[in-house]
């Protein structure tokens, strides 16, 4: 079962990159991941 989770959430993450890369290209401004939480401006 373990495994089973494991190839879960390596899935999951690579989901998770297709989604933000889709994203930058709609809206480089998102830049998710960037450090926009420590420069707000």
């Amino acid at each position: 079962m373990e495994r089973h989770y494991r190839n879960f959430c390596s899935y999951l993450q690579e989901c998770l990159n297709e989604v933000r890369e889709q994203l930058e290209k709609f809206d480089p401004k998102l830049g998710l991941g960037e450090d926009n939480s420590v420069q707000n401006h």
